[in-house]
Order: structure tokens, then sequence, then C-alpha cells
């Protein structure tokens, strides 16, 4: 299941099991009895905005991952806090006598959490970008509910279990997320430390009482709104008119139950990131979603007010006539609630906070007098629910205004700030690249950091998720763009940009046939660039696979760039006009350790694709080991490597040191950390060797016909036999090898760093200077101070 639709696909499914059981549900509890349970749901439903204190609308435009965690630990703690509050003064009503206010207390504790807990773990979800484990979540959270609670009642189990087996579904679905590898978002824990150490992030504002009291009370004045027929019919005529109310209102509000969690899911990821990215594409992205609604939520809405006359009988049972009516009355406001309600949190994320209490208390105040007012005048349950779905209808319509109005004051904010900030001249960087990738993404880090506070840059990411832009710093510089409408809107800056700053990601360039309209496009903005009297800078690169045509329409535009630099000596010579330059990685300063422990580390760390090793290169692993006592940990720095990890590991006796369900910041924090401790680094990857050596650990490519690349790159910097080819030897000549490698003297490896950390700094050096000059001949007010 991908995108859009495999959350709206497990939302159906996992809603449609709660809908099938009411039939089972209305044909074992009397309307008096579901009544009381429809009276508690009201409750708790009116009570939730404080039980989550709304976090679940901050957490997704929150930048800073720890302060994600405790926010989400903040809400889990109020969340269960209210429960066992309400739980507990349910208890004491019932020791003193007063049984039906203690049942709907009791239910109430229990139904808080089972709403409560599941909006703050979809929080979790839509911050990380994890489609598929909020498409998991859904999918069991509704199914298990659903089956415990046929379960419950066909057990002749008393009505107090419904809202029992509710939030066991529920918390069946989160465990279900949490153990999913979601690809899109690898990352399904929120404990992310920087490299340095770093977890607050400036860009997020604190969610005070300002803002929290009136977030909390307009969400509690929704509840109210929603929930409102509901409590009138039981106030003012009983508890089996309540019943026949909700159920009616949860067949009526079965559009909103199917897909508005997956809905709300869908446009949170859409519209959180845009906010994140600071954008002027709000308005657009709120209209194409309400049409796509609205049309959903008309069908529904048709649907509805057709089948509930007809159906209610023979499904809900021959006590539930009443309820058929009441479905078609509701039908209306059923389907503005499809297209409304996913988009009320816009109001929280944009601050707006006051503005959704005053539309909130308008929406409760409009639908209370309808439905008080004439349950007064008539008692007549039909009339007093066909005036509380027209104002309610009324009610969605005015919302519906009021966050368009929001969405395009967002927009004019900033387009405005986009326009007194790009000034004459704009950067602009491409750093797509393989994700997840911890190598790729730092020597993008390291590049971006070259225009790092030169102005504004404008970097364009491809289809990468957010744990890679938060790897490479992106955010940070300016706005992101994606692939599809992010690419038009990022060429449509460029275009309009006098004289703008294009810099390419470092890495390895695929230059086979097949890659010949890339490279055309990439000639064309290029040419564009120079026309515009901008500059054009790649960051160290190195060309593979050359074909004819790609070879030279990437000669072509490297000719017209001013800073070209390339990093092994094959590059160089293929790509006339370029500069030499050791891989961009090598001018990282190796990250503080602290006290990181002897060297008594064996790090294996070897390519996924790469066929398996031979009995003879694992023994001699093992035993060069054993020998020096040193341990044996098989890392992956690659996401694609992390089979192969644990394949060494079980073949090494060794540690597994994978990645799992560990954030890429921490999992690259924690190679940095296991790199420090070793001793020796076996890996056929490149940027693994480099990192490691730049960590102080002996790097070897110990491997079957090894490519020359890892060979290449550190020739380039004067670090020769690198790379071994270990086809067709034994255990000897292998632990020789193994045993040259750790021995390899550190004071050359040490001058030989120390030059190329130079050698990469004097390229910057240079490009900085190109941008700068570029800048300054269009900006006289501005300074540009280097670093």
């Amino acid at each position: 299941m991908r995108g859009p639709v495999a959350l709206v696909g497990s939302q159906l499914l996992g809603q449609l099991a709660l809908v099938a059981v009411i039939p089972v549900l209305t044909r074992v509890y009397l309307p008096a009895e579901l009544g009381i349970y429809q009276f508690a749901f009201a409750i708790a439903f009116i009570a939730l905005p404080l039980a989550t204190l709304r976090l679940e609308y901050i957490v997704p435009t929150t930048h800073s991952a720890a302060l994600v965690q405790r926010r989400l630990r903040l809400g889990t703690i109020v969340v269960l806090g209210i429960s066992v509050l309400v739980l507990a003064t349910g208890v004491i009503d019932k020791l003193n006598g007063l049984t039906e206010v203690a049942d709907i207390l009791l239910m109430t504790g229990l139904l808080i959490p089972a709403l409560g807990l599941p909006l703050l773990d979809s929080a979790r979800l839509v911050r990380l970008g994890a489609r598929r484990a909020l498409a998991v979540r859904n999918l069991v959270g509704g199914v298990a509910g659903a089956s415990l609670q046929a379960v419950f009642a066909l057990g002749g189990g008393d009505v107090m279990l419904l809202p029992v087996a509710l939030l066991l579904g529920r918390i069946l679905g989160i465990i279900a997320s949490r153990m999913v590898d979601d690809p899109g978002a690898p990352t399904s824990a929120l404990a992310v430390t920087t490299a340095g150490g770093q977890t607050a992030d400036a860009r997020d504002e604190r969610y005070t009482l300002a803002r929290a009291i009136p977030t909390i009370g307009a969400g509690a004045l929704s509840g109210l709104t929603i929930q409102g027929l509901t409590v009138i019919a039981g106030a003012t005529v009983g508890p089996a008119a309540a019943g026949q109310v909700g159920i009616a209102q949860r067949v009526s509000s079965t559009p909103i139950s199917l897909v508005g969690q997956a809905l709300a899911q869908t446009t949170q990821l859409s519209f959180s990131r845009i906010i994140r990215e600071q954008r002027p594409a709000l308005t657009a992205s709120l209209a194409v979603h309400v049409k796509v609604f609205l049309v959903l939520g008309v069908a529904l809405g048709i649907a509805l007010a057709i089948g509930g006359p007809l159906l209610a009988v023979p499904v809900l049972g021959p006590e539930w006539a009443p309820a058929g009516t009441l479905i078609a009355i509701l039908a209306l406001p059923a389907a503005l609630q499809v297209a409304v309600s996913p988009t009320d949190f816009l109001f929280v994320m944009l601050r707006r906070e006051r503005r959704l209490l005053a539309l909130q208390a308008s929406r409760a105040t409009l639908t209370w007098t309808a439905g008080l007012v004439t349950a007064a005048v008539t008692s007549d349950l039909a009339l007093v629910v066909l005036a509380f779905s027209i104002a309610w209808a009324v009610a969605y319509v005015m919302s519906l205004v009021f966050v368009f109005a929001a969405a395009r004051s967002f927009d004019r904010e900033h387009a405005d700030a986009d326009r007194g900030a790009a000034a004459p001249a704009v950067i602009f960087a491409s750093m797509t690249g393989d994700y997840p990738n911890i190598g790729d993404a730092i020597i993008r880090r390291e590049a971006l950091e070259w225009v790092s506070g030169l102005g504004p840059v404008h970097t364009y990411v491809g289809r990468a998720p957010d744990a890679w832009i938060d790897q490479i710093g992106a955010a940070e510089l300016g706005p992101v763009y994606h692939r599809g409408a992010g690419s038009k809107e990022w060429m449509r800056a460029l275009v309009v940009a006098k004289r703008p700053v294009l810099l390419f990601e470092p890495g390895e360039v695929q230059l086979e046939s097949r890659h010949a309209v890339r490279e055309l496009v990439f000639l064309a903005v290029i040419v564009l660039v120079k026309v515009k009297r901008g500059t054009v800078v790649y960051a160290p690169r190195a060309v593979a696979r050359p074909g004819v045509l790609p070879l030279l329409l990437f000669r072509l535009g490297a000719r017209a760039a001013d800073v070209v630099p390339m990093r092994n000596r094959e590059s160089l010579a293929l790509v006339g006009g370029s500069i030499r330059s050791p891989d961009i990685a090598f001018g990282r300063e190796g990250i503080p350790t602290g006290q990181a422990g002897p060297r008594d580390t064996l790090v294996v760390s070897l390519r996924g694709k790469r066929r398996a090793h031979s009995a003879e290169w694992i023994e001699a692993v093992r035993s060069f080991a054993e020998a020096r006592g040193l341990r044996i940990v098989a890392a992956a720095q690659v996401r694609d490597d992390e089979d192969r990890a644990a394949e060494l590991a079980r073949a090494l006796g060794a540690e597994d040191f994978g990645w799992r369900a560990i954030p890429e910041l921490s999992q690259e924090h924690r190679l940095m950390m296991l790199y420090a401790r070793a001793r020796l680094v076996i890996s056929d990857r490149l940027h693994v060797l480099v990192l490691a050596t730049i960590q102080g650990a002996k790097p070897l490519e110990l491997v079957d016909a090894p490519s020359g690349k890892v060979d290449s790159h550190f020739s380039w910097v004067g670090i020769d036999d690198v790379s071994v080819d270990s086809t067709g030897m034994d255990v000897a000549a292998l632990t020789s090898a193994l045993a040259a490698a750790a021995g390899r003297p550190a004071p050359p490896l040490t001058q030989a760093l120390d030059r190329a950390r130079a050698d990469v700094a004097e390229v910057r050096r240079l490009a900085r200077g190109r941008i700068k000059a570029v800048l300054a001949r269009t900006t006289t007010a501005r300074e540009f101070a280097d670093r």
C-alpha cells in the first residue's frame, strides 16, 4: 500500500469493521442500554481536546525531534491522568449507589484513552511521514476494536465492555504500527539527537497557555457541536431517544468514520510539509483536497439519504425504525463534514487558535440554539434533528470560508517574505540522492554548508522523505521542493531570479546512455543560469559508466560552469575545465566522541548486493579478531545493507549493528561513535571507509574483484593500498592482509587526512568566493561574511 490510497483504504477497512458490528450491537442491546454508551461516548468526545491538549495538531509541524518527544509524552500523561480521574469518580459513585451516573463515568474513562492515544500516535507518524505505519495502525485498530466488541456482545457481555473492546483494539493498532518498517520514513521513533548534540530548533514556537486554551476550547466546542444532538436528545427526551439519535449519528457519520481520519492524515502530511517549508502553496493544496473531499461527501450523503430509511429495520432491527428517518435527515451535514472536518486543524497549525475558538463557539451556539428551541417548542425528535442538521450545515459552510481565508493569509505572508528576502540573487541547490544512505546525506550536508549564510537557499530534493531533509539540513536554509509540482515551483523560482546561483550535489554521477535526457535537462538549466549572468558550482564529483552522449552533455555543462571539482584521477581526465579535489567527505572534521573507549572493535560493513564471502574469508576475519581480542561488529551505513549486516553477524558470531527503527541522525551518531572505537574497518563502501578513517580507524577494502572506486579515491589523497582483491586467497593470505591494514602506522594517515581536508577547504573557499562575487554584483546593502 502506498501514499494516500493506502491511508484511505486502510481507514476504510478498519472503520467498515466498526460499522459492520453495529447490527450485532443493536440486536444484543436495547436502545436505552446503547443510549448510555452513546452518552458516554459523547462526553468523552467533548473532553478529548482537554485530554490531548490538542497536541495532535502541534506535533506535525514541530521541527525539533526532542521537542516532539516531550510533547507526545505530555499528551500521553494528560490522557491517562484524566482517564484515571474519571474512572476513580465512577468507582466512588458506584459505591455510593449512583449506578447510572457511575456507568456513564466508567465508560467515559475508558473511552478517553481509546480516542486520545491513537490521535497522539497519528501525530507522531504524520511528523515522520510514515504512511505505511499509519495505514497499518488504522486497519489493525479498527478491525481489532470491532472484533472484540462483537465477541463481548455475542458472549453475553455487559454494555460496559464495549469501551474496553474499543480501547484494546486501538492499543493493538498502535503496537502494530510500531512494528512496521516504513521505507517512506524509516524512523518509527523520534529520539533524535544530532551528531552535535543539538536538539532545539529556533523555528519552533512555544505552545503556551495563550495558544493552548483557545485551541482546547475550540476542540471542546467542536465536540459539543458534533455530539450535541445525542446530549440534547438524552437530556430532553430520555435514554432511548439518545440511543436512537446516537445510532443514527453513528451511521450517518459513517463517511467521516470510514475515511475521515485517513483524509485528515493525508491533509496533515501535505499541509504540515508546506507550513514547515514556508512555501506559499497552501491555498492551492487546500482547494484540491476540498474539491475531492466534497465530491466524496456528496456521493456518500446521497447514499445515506436513500439507504437510511430503507435499511434501518432490516439491518438494525425493528426497534430501530426511527433511526432510519434520522439518518436521512443527517445526510446533508454528514456530506459537508467529509469536506470540512479534515481541514479544521489548519487553524492550529497556522497559529489562528483564537479564530478557531470563535468559529467553534459560533458553530456550537448556532446548532445548540436550533436544537434546544425546537425541542422546547415541538418535543418532536425528528424536527429537533432537522433543525440541528440545517444549523450544522450552515456552520460547516462558514468554517470553509474561514479556513480558506487563513490559508490565503499564510500564502500572502510567505510570498511577501520570499520577495523581501530573495533580493536580486537566490541560491538554488539540487540535493537529490540515495536514501536512506548516511554517507550520501553527510556529503550533501557538507555541500550545503558551502552556501550557508550567503542567502536563502531553494533546495530541490526529488522524492526524498522528511528524514532526508532533516539529515542534510535543507529546511534550515530556505524552502524545500519535491518532485512533481515542487520541481515546477523550483524551476519557476530559478527562471524569475536575477543572477541565480546553482549548486549541484556531490557524489558519483552515473552517465549510462539512459541518463542522456537528464543530462540534457541539466545542460539547459546551466545555460539558463549563465544567460542570466549567474554562477554554477559543482560540489566534488566523480564520473561513472560514461556513455558517449551523456558524457558529452555533462562535459558541455561542466565547461559552462564556474567551479567543477573532480574527486578522482579518471574523472579529472574525462571532464575538461575541472579542478582537482578530494571527496568532500575528506573535508569533514571527526565528530567529537568524548570518552569513546579503547580501540577494541573490528567493524565490517559490506554492500547488500555483493555475493556472500567465502568460508576462508569468514574464518580469517573471525580468527584475526579473536587473536587480537577485538569484538566484531557488523554495521549498516546504507539501509539496503541491513540484511547483509545481519547475515555477516550470524556468520562471524558478531554484534548486529543494523538500523531497525533507529532514526537516521541517531544512526549516524551511533556509527561515528562505533568508528571511534574501531581499530580496523572492512568495507567496500567508499564513505564508510572515509568516515571511519576520519574517526581514527584503519581502512581496508577486502573483497573479491573490488570496483576500484575505493582505491582511486584514497590514492587520490595519498593513502595507498587500502583496497585488496581477496579472490582466491586462503586464510593465511587473508589474515596477512588484515594484519597489514591494522598495523598501518597512524602518522601518515593523519598527515594525508590533514592535506585532504585543506584541499577541500580550498575548493570551498573558491566556490564561496565565486558565489559571493555574483551576490555582491547585485546586492550592495547586504554583507556576506564567510565562516
